[in-house]
């Protein structure tokens, strides 16, 4: 084993760290972002692994993680176009570079990555959180298939993240009605919940 392959390793653990805290958001918008950086980290970490067409992958998911959080300010980014646009730009690039897979796990990659890219498009940030679980544990099938241990504990400790930050987004947003009832401040509850919900 070359430097190469620690310096993929040691990237890969890195990005992951950064995944962990895109998962520990309860915003879209934060999440998306931090989703987007971790992207760029892992396109480098899969490149000094000497995996040109898993590295396109996040390389794509970066670009459209870029899109998604300027939809805020721009009509252009909030087309429903983009989705299926660059999941096919995921599958192009894969199968271009590593051809047509021969074995199950080389499946997973495209599979997970189409999954988070879904998930990062939709509107609603428990629908993200949702989204991207299924999405993750694809990525963690693949990881144990290929023996990728530098990513592999990060990704696990993600599933738990997710599915923590979505027990709380729920929590939060069923106490506001309960809130309202209680206060009969209306009002007050509708703009708290307006300043907690995220925004595309």
């Amino acid at each position: 084993m070359g430097w190469t392959w620690w310096a993929g390793q040691a990237l890969g653990f890195v990005g992951i760290a950064v995944i962990l805290w895109s998962h520990w958001s309860r915003q879209r918008r934060t999440t998306v972002v931090r989703n987007a950086v971790a992207s760029v980290i892992l396109t480098a970490s899969y490149l000094f692994l000497g995996m040109p067409g898993t590295a396109a992958i996040p390389a794509i998911a970066a670009v459209r993680g870029w899109i998604i959080a300027r939809s805020d300010d721009h009509a252009w980014a909030r087309s429903l176009w983009w989705t299926p646009a660059f999941i096919s730009a995921i599958w192009i690039a894969y199968l271009g570079l590593n051809g047509i897979p021969t074995w199950w796990a080389a499946w997973l990659p495209i599979l997970g990555s189409g999954l988070v890219i879904v998930a990062l498009s939709l509107r609603d940030v428990l629908h993200v959180k949702a989204v991207m679980f299924f999405g993750v544990a694809t990525w963690v099938t693949y990881e144990i298939a290929l023996g990728l241990w530098g990513v592999l504990g990060g990704e696990v400790i993600g599933l738990g993240l997710i599915g923590t930050a979505f027990v709380m987004i729920l929590r939060q947003r069923r106490a506001f009605p309960e809130a309202a009832g209680q206060s009969g401040a209306v009002a007050v509850t509708y703009g708290l919940w307006e300043a907690n919900t995220p925004r595309t």
